[in-house]
C-alpha cells in the first residue's frame, strides 16, 4: 500500500516492461562498468519502463558487497531519472537487508525489491512479519519477491495481507500462471498495490488477463523490443500480435536455454555477443565456453537478434 504521493507517481511510471538488468563482469570478475552503462542505455532506448538492478538475472546473491554498491551507484548515475531505478536487496536477514535499502537509498535508488529470506524455512506469519518490519523501517517502497527459485512462492492470501502494509508497493511474481492469475484477481490495485509479471513464458497470457506490469530478465536484457511491443499490443487490442510474439518469445527462450544447465550462463554469453560484457558468470554458475558461445551465436542468428 502506498504511503504518500512520491509512491503513487512511482507508481504510474511502471505500466511496461521493467528489465531485471544482468550485471556485465569482466575476464577477471570485476564489474565491467562501461558495459554496465551501455546496457543501461540499451534497454532505455528500447522502451524500458524501469531498470531493475541486483535481481536473480543479475547474480545479486553472489555479488560482493563491493560490487553490488558499485552497480547501485553506477547504475543510478547512467539512467539520470529518466526511469525509475529498482534495487535488490534480498538477504537472509532483517538487518541485512535494511542495510542493503540504505545503501540504495543512498545512492539515488527509488524502489528496493526483495524475498522473504530463503536460508531458513520460515512460517507465513513469520514471512508477513518480515516484510511489515522491512516496510516500516525502510528508507524506499518495497516491492516484494515472489521467487520460486530462492523459496515457496507465497499464497495469495498472504500477498494480500502484505499488501495492506503501507510501504508494500508490489509484487514481482516468479511462479507459474495459476498462480499470477489469482495474485491478478485478488491483489492487484494499479495505483496502489502492482502485480509484475515475471515468467517470460506466461507473458501473454498475463496480458490477456489485464496484467499492465510485466519485469523480465532473460529476454528483458536480449530482445527487450519484443516484450516493450506485446505490451503495445495488448494496449490497443490487437490480441493476435500479442499472440505472435509470445510464441517467438517462448521459442527463442526454450532454445537459447536448453543451451546449458543454467539459463543464466546462455544470457550473459548471449550478452557479451551484443557487446555487453565477457560472458562470465559469478560461480559456481558456469560461464560458457568457445564452443557454447558459437550454439549461442547461431540461436541468436536464427531469431534476427543479431
Amino acid at each position: 500500500m502506498i504511503r504518500n504521493e512520491k509512491d503513487r507517481d512511482l507508481l504510474r511510471q511502471l505500466p511496461g516492461l521493467t528489465v531485471a538488468m544482468a550485471t556485465p563482469l569482466d575476464d577477471s570478475g570485476d564489474l565491467d562498468v562501461d558495459a554496465l552503462c551501455r546496457l543501461t542505455d540499451h534497454l532505455i532506448a528500447e522502451g524500458a519502463a524501469s531498470i531493475f538492478a541486483l535481481g536473480w538475472m543479475g547474480e545479486q546473491p553472489a555479488l560482493t558487497d563491493l560490487i553490488r554498491k558499485d552497480v547501485m551507484t553506477e547504475v543510478v548515475r547512467r539512467v539520470d531519472g529518466r526511469v525509475p531505478v529498482i534495487a535488490g536487496v534480498s538477504e537472509q536477514s532483517l538487518p541485512r537487508a535494511l542495510a542493503e535499502a540504505e545503501h540504495a537509498h543512498e545512492a539515488g535508488v527509488d524502489i528496493v525489491l526483495a524475498t522473504a529470506p530463503y536460508s531458513y524455512q520460515l512460517p507465513l506469519n513469520v514471512i508477513i512479519d518480515y516484510f511489515t518490519d522491512f516496510a516500516a523501517a525502510s528508507p524506499l517502497p518495497l516491492i516484494l519477491y515472489n521467487n520460486s527459485e530462492a523459496h515457496i512462492p507465497l499464497p495469495p492470501d498472504a500477498v494480500q495481507s502484505i499488501s495492506q502494509v503501507p510501504g508494500m508497493i508490489g509484487i514481482k511474481d516468479f511462479s507459474d500462471f495459476l498462480q499470477l492469475q489469482r495474485l491478478l484477481a485478488k491483489v492487484n490495485r494499479d495505483e496502489d498495490f502492482i502485480v509484475l509479471a515475471a515468467e517470460e513464458c506466461i507473458l501473454g497470457p498475463a496480458l490477456f488477463l489485464g496484467a499492465k506490469f510485466s519485469m523480465l530478465g532473460g529476454p528483458g536484457n536480449m530482445v527487450p523490443g519484443w516484450a516493450v511491443r506485446m505490451h503495445q499490443h495488448a494496449n490497443a487490442g490487437e490480441w493476435s500480435d500479442v499472440a505472435r510474439l509470445h510464441m517467438k518469445l517462448v521459442d527463442f527462450c526454450d532454445t537459447l536455454y536448453s543451451l546449458a544447465d543454467s539459463p543464466y550462463s546462455t544470457v550473459k554469453s548471449a550478452l557479451a555477443t551484443l557487446g555487453f560484457g565477457s560472458g562470465r558468470c559469478v560461480p559456481p554458475i558456469p560461464s560458457m565456453d568457445a564452443a557454447g558461445d558459437k550454439r549461442v551465436r547461431e540461436v541468436l542468428r536464427r531469431f534476427e537478434v543479431i
